[in-house]
């Protein structure tokens, strides 16, 4: 048993605790829904606490942001401001969505002709992410290319027609060929020195992109005239959800 002053404070303390927010200087924390969000201007519309509350302030994470209708949105209000704090993601249905990459240094032949497929021995690089409701995200992938082979004496290298492509493939919760989504990346006429190149695609729902675990897996063709051969090495593969 608490006597005394001591005690006094300490059944002030929770009285205080007990009481509901009051004044300009006190702190809210809320959960609300998007109703409505202008992807241009972030005007918007948010249900809060049985109310409809038109344009609230957003706390900037540095990455666009990207809010749905029916999103489920951290809220604070101090006094009369309210603040969109960020979106709620549920394990396994958004709390994971983390960029993804992967590298893979092992040189490989491209077989000439034919559409595009695996390499023999060496698959990807492939990378696993959670796609929100955003539907949208940032894919670059890159590889080294050479072409290698035997060219008339006269010929130069550059003469020499060879050339390898590079592209992805999206599964999953979206079905993106190879060639729908996501620019190729390629190399013409990489005479003998690897020669490394890089394409980079914004893909979103316009593109057939949805939410969910989408796998994002890399594939290969070449083209070459007899006698050549078509190398690849150093793929990478990096998908940037936001």
């Amino acid at each position: 048993m608490i006597a005394g002053s001591d005690g006094a404070l300490l059944a002030a303390l929770i009285a205080e605790a007990g009481r509901g927010p009051a004044g300009s200087e006190d702190l809210s924390d809320y959960t609300g829904q998007i109703l409505a969000w202008d992807a241009l201007s972030g005007t918007n519309v948010v249900h809060v606490n049985g109310a409809d509350i038109p344009n609230m302030r957003v706390v900037q994470s540095g990455v666009g942001l990207a809010y749905q209708p029916g999103d489920v949105v951290n809220i604070m209000r101090r006094g009369t401001q309210w603040f969109i704090l960020g979106k709620i993601g549920a394990p396994g249905a958004g709390a994971g969505n983390q960029i993804a990459s992967r590298r893979i240094a092992i040189q490989r032949s491209i077989p000439a002709g034919g559409d595009f497929a695996d390499l023999t021995g060496s698959y990807g690089p492939e990378v696993s992410l959670y796609i929100g409701s955003s539907r949208r995200c940032l894919v670059i992938h890159s590889f080294e290319c050479a072409v290698s082979g035997s060219v008339p004496v006269s010929g130069e290298g550059a003469l020499a027609r060879g050339a390898g492509f590079q592209a992805v493939q999206v599964s999953g919760a979206s079905s993106l060929p190879v060639e729908t989504a996501v620019t190729d990346a390629f190399v013409q006429n990489g005479w003998a020195t690897n020669q490394s190149v890089t394409a980079s695609t914004l893909v979103t729902a316009a593109n057939g992109l949805n939410a969910g675990l989408n796998v994002f897996t890399c594939k290969y063709r070449a083209t070459a005239d007899s006698g050549l051969a078509v190398q690849v090495n150093n793929r990478v593969l990096t998908v940037i959800p936001f």
